[in-house]
């Protein structure tokens, strides 16, 4: 029997299996009816994640009910279902090479004659970040939308139709990152490494969470990168966002669009993170 909640949880596992997301990042959600939909919860491990977490949410009002908060991205979710009706599911991913290029200013990007479209930066698990991202969603015929220095959307018929069109945009994006000469995570990593510069401001948010607006970068023995101060429970996450954030700064120098985050919202992203998101190991 088909289960919208057991849906999510499917989801959400496959999006880690496949790279997309990791730790506790990205939401999922199912539609139910025309005035419910089924939502991950904020701050839990998708494999430890059980049916009676997933939150049956109220479309119109946010309303829900649950064991567990649902993800911050409620609105984004919500914007959605009420914009587009045959919209039956959403993944919103992290996904390295299209957060990548969301990071490097452009408001369309064509890759192998598909235009991908990308919303302006908005506060995560803001009102003002749904809308923003549901209005370029609305003006073109695609599935998807980068979400600009954050990551993206993906909408789908099914769970196999969207998870089928985020690999197809990390695909497209890979390729255009490629093109366009940005280099691939170990290679920025090493280069900045090898400029002598330790300063790295935020390009993308979920690095400003976790470690601020401009750490200095160092490297231990083994080459791994860290912050300078920094306290983390999970290493292998920090080298993960220090080099996609790297990653992302090489792509904003490129395309001479891209810019950092602006210093006071990247202060108050890792503020919300300190306080409140490293307790549940992450932001959903």
């Amino acid at each position: 029997m088909y289960d919208p909640r057991e849906e999510v949880i499917k989801a959400g596992r496959m999006l880690v299996q496949k790279g997309l997301v990791a730790r506790t990042w990205g939401n999922v959600s199912c539609r139910i009816d025309i005035n419910h939909f089924a939502l991950s919860p904020s701050g839990k491990d998708y494999f430890s994640v059980e049916r009676e977490d997933i939150a049956v949410v109220a479309t119109d009002t946010g309303d829900y009910t649950g064991r567990s908060k649902p993800s911050s991205e409620i609105d984004l979710h919500r914007e959605s279902y009420m914009a587009k009706e045959d919209c039956k599911f959403i993944l919103h991913t992290h996904q390295e090479n299209a957060t990548v290029v969301s990071a490097m200013g452009s408001a369309v990007l064509i890759s192998r004659d598909t235009e991908i479209r990308c919303a302006e930066h908005g506060m995560p698990g803001t009102v003002d970040l749904a809308e923003k991202t549901v209005k370029v969603l609305m003006s073109y015929d695609a599935p998807y939308a980068l979400m600009a220095n954050h990551g993206a959307v993906i909408w789908g018929t099914d769970i196999d139709d969207a998870l089928d069109k985020a690999e197809e945009l990390e695909e497209l994006c890979r390729e255009f990152l490629k093109k366009t000469g940005v280099p691939e995570s170990r290679e920025a990593l090493e280069r900045f490494r090898k400029s002598g510069q330790r300063v790295m401001p935020a390009y993308i948010d979920d690095f400003a969470q976790m470690m601020g607006p401009a750490p200095e970068i160092m490297f231990d023995d083994a080459g791994r990168p860290y912050g300078k101060g920094i306290e983390t429970d999970d290493r292998d996450a920090e080298v993960m966002l220090i080099e996609k954030n790297c990653r992302a700064m090489y792509g904003g120098h490129i395309s001479g669009k891209g810019s950092p985050l602006e210093r006071i919202d990247s202060e108050q992203l890792h503020r919300q993170y300190r306080d409140h998101y490293s307790k549940l190991r992450g932001s959903g």
